[in-house]
């Protein structure tokens, strides 16, 4: 038995990286995973790689839309949602004075408002479930200026 048996999770930034060694490391314990990036090729071929247990979805994290979606997903394909792991992110390396205010406005959009509206789309799902789980992933770069 699995630490996750019966659990479902939507992990964000799923297509590559730490994310898609997340949903892995979830589908080894015997969780559910639904998958969500904007990579759509990547992320679902991970899904398809991971089998039965696993299903991909475009997500795009500024989107209270694509969040509304991805959670009623989530929960038809699954039967509920128990874990949420806000793990997509955007870095725009540049200094202060070379950055354009776009690019700026795109990393809070991406890395802070899309973990909210994340939690915020997960929290009634999570509520439906009897509790559940939320794992906000933040690198070294959100504690370095």
């Amino acid at each position: 038995m699995g630490q996750l048996d019966g659990k479902t999770a939507l992990i964000t930034g799923g297509a590559r990286g730490q994310g898609a060694n997340e949903a892995r490391v979830f589908v080894d314990e015997g969780a559910n995973v639904l998958l969500c990036d904007i990579l759509d090729e990547a992320g679902r071929a991970v899904a398809t790689d991971l089998g039965d247990r696993a299903a991909y979805l475009h997500l795009d994290v500024r989107s209270q839309e694509d969040w509304e979606r991805a959670v009623a997903s989530a929960e038809e394909r699954f039967g509920a949602l128990h874990i949420l792991v806000n793990n997509a992110a955007i870095l725009s390396p540049a200094s202060i004075e070379e950055q354009p205010l776009e690019d700026y406005m795109n990393v809070v959009a991406v890395n802070q408002i899309g973990c909210w509206l994340g939690m915020k789309s997960a929290l009634p799902a999570l509520r439906r479930a009897g509790g559940g789980s939320i794992v906000n992933i933040s690198s070294v770069g959100g504690m370095l200026a």
